[in-house]
């Protein structure tokens, strides 16, 4: 494969990889949360819902886009936020 087309999937795969990460990043939820936040976020209460699905989405972007690793952080923070995992996250 030549230079000018690896580069052209390189290209492709960042800018596939921007729009599935846009609204999300790493800091996401420390925004809303803080990181040092270490208490529980039940799902049974409805306000926490909306984040921890936001959360969901960031970590089934990561695994689309291959960053496997990223996204068993992500899963690993879910459970320790929603222990009884309402989402299916294992």
């Amino acid at each position: 494969m030549g230079k000018r087309l690896r580069n052209l999937d390189e290209f492709d795969r960042a800018v596939r990889e921007r729009r599935l990460l846009g609204i999300f990043d790493d800091s996401t939820g420390e925004l809303s949360i803080g990181s040092d936040f270490d208490g529980l976020l039940s799902w049974g209460l409805v306000d926490n819902q909306p984040f921890l699905r936001c959360m969901h989405g960031f970590c089934l972007c990561l695994w689309r886009l291959g960053r496997f690793e990223e996204a068993e952080r992500v899963v690993d923070r879910m459970l320790w936020l929603n222990p009884s995992d309402n989402q299916g996250a294992l």
